[in-house]
């Protein structure tokens, strides 16, 4: 397996093209029903209106050919004549799902019906596993709930710029229904899971020119651990953001984040993939300061630049900062699939500020996205294979 995609919502990153983007109306981010971490997407659909969460990277459009695609959804209310989407890519030509008033599932390639599941989804209580092929190459099933091939056939080839939720109908009809832990991987269908978040528990390692928004030297993690961020114009306060206004060059700010374990992780449960990603902004007059993000532990990837959407590789993106999400933008890491970690051990994450100039770099939000197997839901080959590794 290779994990391209993962996300919990867990950091309610409004911005345009984020991977928890927010499009329409009735899509918002939920602390109170989840499957794991500590949030979900809810989606409630009024008659004739769409709205939904992108599965987006980097700030860009995100096209995977012959993908395989997982959420977990629990519907508390079906559409009452008319079915909806409840996932699909942006392009209404690639492969997308239909909630039906029965609780089944249709699964359409453009207008044209492929297959209904005989499985419905009308346990309000449950969150059910959908799986979705898209490889055009494959013809072992194209629908999956609970691991349970629901529909044969072949996928379209194509997973582009995915969503959760309802994108390109405006049907007459609502429904309202929970995402999490939402998953896309480029060779096989990906199984039972779970996604979280890490955020900073404590600075680890603070370079030249660091401070809090207000100039404070200490607890500077407590400015960027926020869901959701409170980033707010320069200069801000010590908890909304961190700067750098020196010409140090390659000044990095390392931060202690919370531990697998901490995060519920158990030893006996396979790491899948880990995503490290910040969001940054600068003032319009000083928007060019350079600057990189990646993880100096556990596992170690190495530092990539920052999004190249406004100005590539810099912590502006072409606004001014404002308060949240008004000139911020979101900058991931490399995703590194099948990690070596060590559970009980706390990973260290970095952001870099490369430009040796007094330009002023800003950072309102540091996280790791991490994905796992739990131990109950491996194969036994599996099982086996991670106890030797521990």
């Amino acid at each position: 397996m290779a994990r391209v995609i993962c996300s919990g919502f867990e950091i309610e990153a409004t911005l345009v093209g984020r991977i928890d983007s927010i499009s329409g109306t009735g899509a918002s981010r939920d602390t109170s029903i989840f499957r794991s971490g500590a949030s979900s997407a809810k989606v409630a659909l009024t008659s004739g209106v769409a709205g939904s969460f992108q599965l987006l990277k980097d700030n860009a459009g995100f096209a995977l050919a012959n993908g395989y695609s997982r959420f977990y959804i629990l519907v508390t209310a079906r559409p009452a004549t008319t079915a909806r989407q409840i996932f699909g890519s942006i392009s209404a030509s690639n492969d997308h799902l239909k909630l039906n008033a029965s609780g089944t599932i249709g699964i359409y390639n453009n207008t044209t019906l492929v297959g209904t599941s005989s499985t419905a989804l009308t346990d309000t209580t449950r969150w059910y596993r959908v799986e979705v092929n898209s490889n055009s190459g494959d013809a072992g099933g194209v629908l999956f709930i609970d691991g349970r091939q629901e529909v044969a056939g072949t996928g379209t080839g194509n997973t582009v710029q995915p969503f959760c939720g309802c994108r390109n109908d405006t049907v007459a009809d609502t429904y309202t229904a929970y995402f999490d832990d939402v998953v896309l991987d480029s060779t096989a269908l990906p199984g039972d899971g779970k996604v979280v978040l890490l955020t900073p528990t404590a600075d680890n390692a603070r370079g030249t020119g660091w401070v809090g928004g207000a100039g404070g030297t200490t607890n500077l993690f407590g400015a960027v651990d926020n869901t959701p961020p409170v980033g707010v114009a320069d200069t801000g306060t010590d908890t909304s953001q961190i700067r750098n206004a020196t010409s140090a060059a390659n000044s990095n700010m390392d931060f202690t984040m919370t531990s697998y374990a901490a995060a519920g992780i158990g030893e006996s449960d396979v790491v899948k993939a880990v995503r490290p990603m910040c969001i940054t902004a600068a003032p319009v007059s000083t928007g060019a300061k350079q600057g990189t993000v990646g993880m100096v532990s556990n596992p170690a990837i190495a530092n990539i630049a920052l999004s190249a959407t406004g100005v590539a590789g810099a912590f502006w993106n072409g606004t001014a900062a404002g308060t949240y999400p008004t000139g911020w933008k979101a900058s991931d890491g490399t995703f590194t699939d099948s990690p070596s970690v060590t559970i009980a051990t706390a990973p260290v994450q970095r952001v870099t500020q490369v430009t040796s100039s007094t330009r002023i770099a800003d950072v309102c939000f540091v996280g790791t996205y991490v994905d796992y197997i739990p131990h109950d839901s491996l194969v036994p080959s599996m099982r086996r294979r991670n106890r030797i590794i521990r």
